[in-house]
Formats: structure tokens, C-alpha cells, sequence
């Protein structure tokens, strides 16, 4: 189950997503596609890079290494089409080899940034993107745009030659068709070339739009104070939790949120209290950090230790469903029936 499936389902995820400043859009389609974890190792694996990434800033020479990653990153353009027409070794345009050109370009300055700056541990290695920078930068000025070199094709050297010295019109018109042509051959061939790369490429882009993911969480997580939660094997337990949605609003209006202590063993868990005591911003909350952990976010909380499920179903407030002619009350038994289904 993928992050967008979820984001509307479960109180104050979009809340949060949208206070993420991911650079790209690349960056902003990895959000969007996390995958719900269930696994420990793996979910422990996503939040051991945060913790990585933010003891880095503790560091001045670190941090402005990932300031720097940070600033290349809003240069990532998602060309996820681009790649898929190289891969189906389609003759690319000259706007699909600058594109390839400018990610394989960026990923190698990245590169040398992680290695520089020694900050191997906010991910894993960045495929080597420099034979792609060899072919499509032929002149090696690491410029970012698409041109067809003369040093492509000796006769497209040859032509272009001939085209500015050449005065006669009816013969510069052959020329410049001729050249037109070899240029067209250049492409079929530099698209043979980099075809058999799609899957690095590929690669690539999709670290790349992790990487902008992970340093906007580093960023949200230190900004709110986030704890980052532990796996727990029986019972979970959220000490000073709040739903951070809530929270904001209420602090716009000058009031203050009373964060919640919550134990929650596998056997039913029941609550209980007054009208407008909190239950449903409860259950909301304790939803809420649970899906985080489950997609390796910090959660709001001072202190986690969440057990992995397989689903969160939520069922709060008024479920009529007009289109379906259903009443509140009937609208949420259709969703209690999917819940026990």
C-alpha cells in the first residue's frame, strides 16, 4: 500500500506531507510512492538514515555538505518518461539526451559532494553515472545542455565545415540537409549507446528523489522535534503524543495542546471519557504515528515504541456518503462490514 493511498484516509498525513520541503519533483513522487513497511529491519533501515543525516549537522563541515546536496537537488527533474524511451531503445530527441545528460551530470556532482564531504551513510551508493557524462559531454565543460558535437561524426564535422564557406544557396540548402541527416544518424547511434544504461539511469533518479525526501524529513523532524520511535514487539507505547495538525491550529489561536501518554497491548484497547475530552484526536493521533512509522517517520511524540501492523483502519465522525445514498449511520456500517471483512 503506497503513501498516496493513504493520505486521505488517515487524519493529519497530508497535513504533514505538505510541511515536507522536498526540492523535486522526483522527490515529491518517492513520498507519494513509499510503500507501507511492515518489516522491522526495513522500517529501521529508513530511520537509521535520518538518525545518520541528523547527527551530520552537529558537524560544520557536514552540514555544509548536505546545505550544498540540498541546493543541487532543487535541480532534479523527474524524467522517469525519458528514461522509459531509452530503455524501449527509441531514438531520443535532443531534449531527451539533455535530460540525460543534465541527471547524469547531477548525479556525479552529488557523488563527489558524499564523498567529499564524507556523508556515505544518508544513502546507498549512487550508481557511477560518468560514462553517460563522457558521451553526451564529449568536450568535457560539463555545460548543462544538449548539442550535436562535430566529434560525433567526422562527416558532420566535414559538412558544417563546408556550410561556412560555401555561397552558393542552392548548394548550402544540400548541405544543410546532408548535415541534417548525419545529425539524425548521431541520435539513432548515441541512443544504441545509452540504451543498454536506462536501468543506471533509472537507478539513479529514484536515489536521487530519496535523498530529497530524506533531507526534508531531517529538516521537518528537527524543526517540530519529532522522537524518532523504536520497534516494539507486544505493546505500543506513545509518551507526550499529540496530532500535529491539531496542534498548529491551536496554537494559531493562542491555545495549547495537551500531549498524551498511551499504551496499546494486542488484546482490544477500550477509551473512555466525556464529550469533547479528546477521544477522537486520540485515536486520530495514535493513527497517525503509527502510519509515519510505518512509511520511517519520526513520529509526534516524545517518546515511541510502535509494534508494525499490517493495515490502520480508522472509523471517526460523520461517514454519509450522498453519491451512494447512504445515511451517516449506514455509510459507516459499510465501512465497519470492510474493516471486519
Amino acid at each position: 500500500m503506497k503513501l498516496r493511498e493513504q493520505i486521505n484516509r488517515i487524519s493529519g498525513l497530508r497535513y504533514v506531507t505538505d510541511e515536507l520541503c522536498i526540492h523535486s519533483a522526483a522527490g515529491r513522487r518517492c513520498l507519494m510512492e513509499q510503500e507501507w513497511l511492515t518489516d522491522k529491519v526495513a522500517i529501521e533501515e529508513l530511520l537509521s538514515r535520518v538518525d545518520t543525516a541528523i547527527s551530520f549537522r552537529s558537524e560544520i563541515r557536514k552540514q555544509r555538505g548536505i546545505e550544498e546536496i540540498a541546493h543541487k537537488l532543487t535541480q532534479l527533474h523527474d524524467i522517469k518518461g525519458t528514461i522509459q524511451t531509452l530503455s524501449h531503445r527509441t531514438v531520443c530527441t535532443d531534449i531527451d539526451l539533455f535530460e540525460v545528460k543534465y541527471l547524469a551530470i547531477l548525479n556525479e556532482d552529488i557523488r563527489d559532494l558524499i564523498r567529499f564531504y564524507e556523508l556515505e551513510g544518508i544513502s546507498s551508493p549512487l550508481p557511477d553515472l560518468s560514462h553517460i557524462v563522457s558521451v553526451l559531454d564529449p568536450e568535457e565543460k560539463k555545460i548543462p545542455h544538449f548539442y550535436i558535437y562535430d566529434a560525433y561524426s567526422i562527416k558532420l564535422k566535414e559538412l558544417r565545415a563546408q556550410l561556412k564557406i560555401e555561397t552558393d544557396e542552392e548548394k548550402k540548402s544540400i548541405i544543410r540537409n546532408a548535415g541534417l541527416e548525419e545529425e539524425d544518424v548521431v541520435r539513432k547511434q548515441l541512443s544504441q549507446l545509452l540504451s543498454p544504461h536506462a536501468t543506471s539511469l533509472e537507478t539513479a533518479l529514484e536515489m536521487l528523489g530519496a535523498l530529497d525526501l530524506l533531507l526534508a524529513k531531517v529538516e521537518l523532524f528537527v524543526q517540530l522535534q519529532w522522537s524518532r520511535p523504536r520497534s516494539a514487539q507486544q505493546t505500543t507505547t506513545l509518551v507526550g503524543l499529540v496530532h500535529p495538525q491539531v496542534l498548529c491550529i491551536l496554537g494559531e489561536k493562542g491555545d495549547t495542546f495537551q500531549p498524551v501518554d498511551i499504551s496499546i497491548p494486542k488484546e482490544p484497547t477500550l477509551i473512555t471519557g466525556a464529550n469533547m475530552a479528546g477521544k477522537s484526536v486520540l485515536l486520530q493521533a495514535v493513527a497517525l504515528a503509527q502510519t509515519l512509522y510505518q512509511y520511517g517517520f519520526y513520529v509526534p511524540a516524545a517518546k515511541a515504541e510502535i509494534c508494525p501492523v499490517d493495515n490502520v483502519m480508522l472509523s471517526l465522525g460523520d461517514a454519509q456518503d450522498i453519491r451512494e445514498g447512504l445515511s451517516s449511520y449506514g455509510a459507516e456500517m459499510m465501512y465497519l462490514s470492510a474493516i471486519a471483512d
